[in-house]
């Protein structure tokens, strides 16, 4: 397995999750700048009700209203905020190269493993075929007899694995080769 190529995803995916990032602040601004508004509007409903001495029924549903948009983007903006805290508490770059690293070395200790006995070559399979069984979520020759292989790499840490990117494969990162 290729460390250059898997850094090379792993920076791929790095790049996709500062966009999603930068996408979320984007949306937060948007969010700030219509809370804002309608702030504005609700002191205008409010300063027009005091001016007219108004409190019929329809001031008192379009105050409900107002409140309950208002509500509703500050719900929004929390849920996005939540989110963007995420993002900004890991650094993904260090923890895939880590993973990458700690991976190789893995992989050269199980290479270097001479067997005694038919037990432990046994063992040392069977810990291959589960590197194999983890690693790769498919493997294709294609009618020009070229080999596709898809590698994956799962984020254990639930919480990041359902909030950060909505992976629908219970956190699973896949990568063509």
């Amino acid at each position: 397995m290729n460390p250059d190529f898997l850094h090379a995803q792993a920076r791929d995916l790095v790049k996709q999750l500062q966009q999603r990032y930068e996408h979320l602040q984007k949306e937060q601004q948007e969010i700030l700048e219509e809370l804002e508004k309608e702030s504005a509007k609700r002191q205008q409903v409010i300063t027009e009700a005091l001016k007219t001495h108004r409190e019929d029924p329809e001031f008192a549903a379009q105050m409900r209203e107002l409140y309950a948009v208002e509500e509703r983007l500050k719900r929004r903006l929390t849920a996005l905020e939540q989110e963007m805290d995420t993002y900004v508490r890991l650094d993904w770059e260090e923890k895939v190269k880590g993973y990458v690293a700690d991976l190789q070395t893995g992989i050269v200790e199980l290479n270097k493993v001479i067997p005694k006995t038919s037990e432990e070559q046994h063992r040392i399979f069977l810990l291959k075929k589960q590197l194999v069984d983890e690693l790769v979520a498919e493997a294709r020759i294609d009618g020009k007899r070229d080999i596709q292989i898809e590698f994956r790499a799962k984020i254990m840490d639930q919480a990041v694995s359902q909030q950060l990117l909505d992976f629908p494969n219970g956190g699973e990162i896949v990568a063509r080769l």
